[in-house]
């Protein structure tokens, strides 16, 4: 199944800024590609689809257009379930409580007929995911061939990594509300599982200090205010690095985690980070030293879904680059513990620019 280009670029963060109130509005990337400039300009970010009225968008949840300003937690969740009473594709469940009594939720993104018999895709998908079992070598052709693949794309582990968890909503509003033929044969042949908001704690915190320090008068200083003070947003209430937790298990939500993984069996898994504000945009494969116990396929597919998000990217005028600084020794990111469990996971890290208008060394302005 081929993802719409647009769609494979956002799904780790394609959340829009806009600028305050009469600010200049510059383009980022000269592209020419009247897409981009929409994007910059502060218009919508169209996925090349027609959308289902009865759906709400997410601007009309949030009360303000998406990536117009970082989304609360509660916000973003609130968005989800909206959509699980409008709509027969998705059903939300909470699977965590944070320390701080916070809910993380999973959304499950699926056409209703595959809805209707999930208890059914998760068993066959167990099964391919022990071939031990009794029948199961003989069962999985008929299983490849007559059930869906999952996917799961979880949204800023680290709170402070803030782009991603909006970008959750533009992602789930296309798969929810998309009325084309594409997205609805995306939805037949994949059910996809979306963790919004992996960290509602630390993005609390981060979204605080944001408040904080914000004015009517938009700063550009990239120094100002990149990734907050001390205690920061990275980590959970008790400030711990959950994308190092994945071994140990210390965190609720690691554990929550743990659960709905071991359960859905996704075949793929996206995880979605912010570095540098100064860089552009990482994806897989990664880059040496690889862990010995990864199975051999994941470099395989790695290069395959880089070159189509590559081409991607290409089409759209982004920057990107890819087989650098992200190696696969650690088996404690929430990706590679993913990929010893059998799936093609990858790593997503785009420039965070903590919700306000940034100088770039170009001389741009990302808004």
């Amino acid at each position: 199944m081929r993802v719409p280009i647009a769609l494979v670029a956002c799904l780790a963060s394609c959340s829009r800024q806009t600028p305050p109130p009469g600010a200049p509005v510059r383009v980022p990337y000269d592209t020419g590609n009247p897409a981009v400039r929409a994007a910059a300009a502060g218009g919508p970010l169209r996925l090349g689809s027609s959308y289902d009225a009865a759906v709400a968008t997410p601007d009309q949840c949030l009360g303000h257009p998406v990536g117009a300003r970082p989304a609360a937690p509660e916000a973003i969740i609130a968005c989800f379930k909206t959509w699980a009473k409008s709509s027969p594709r998705i059903k939300v469940e909470r699977y965590a409580t944070s320390f701080e009594g916070r809910e993380l939720v999973r959304a499950v993104i699926t056409s209703p007929a595959n809805q209707a018999r999930l208890d059914a895709i998760l068993a066959d998908v167990a099964q391919l995911a022990e071939p031990r079992a009794r029948g199961a070598a003989a069962a999985a052709d008929r299983i490849a061939k007559s059930s869906p693949a999952v996917a799961w794309l979880g949204y800023s582990i680290h709170g402070d990594e803030i782009s991603g968890a909006d970008a959750s909503l533009v992602v789930g509003y296309h798969l929810v509300a998309g009325s084309d033929k594409q997205v609805a044969d995306l939805l037949d042949h994949l059910v996809v599982v979306i963790d919004p908001v992996m960290n509602p704690d630390g993005r609390s915190r981060i979204l605080s200090q944001i408040a904080q320090t914000s004015s009517d008068v938009a700063s550009l200083n990239y120094d100002g205010m990149q990734r907050g003070w001390w205690p920061y947003g990275r980590g959970n209430h008790y400030l711990f690095d959950m994308n190092r937790d994945w071994i140990v298990g210390s965190a609720p939500e690691t554990q929550g985690r743990w659960r709905e993984l071991l359960r859905f069996h996704p075949q793929l898994l996206v995880d979605a980070h912010e570095m540098d504000a100064l860089d552009t945009y990482l994806f897989y494969p990664q880059s040496d030293p690889h862990l010995p116990a990864l199975p051999a396929s994941l470099d395989r597919w790695q290069k395959v879904f880089a070159a189509d998000q590559g081409a991607a990217f290409d089409a759209m005028g982004w920057a990107y680059y890819t087989r650098e600084w992200a190696d696969a020794w650690y088996p404690g990111y929430g990706d590679s513990w993913s990929a010893l469990h059998g799936a093609v996971s990858m790593l997503y890290e785009q420039a965070g620019i903590a919700g306000r208008p940034l100088k770039r060394a170009s001389g741009r302005v990302v808004t």
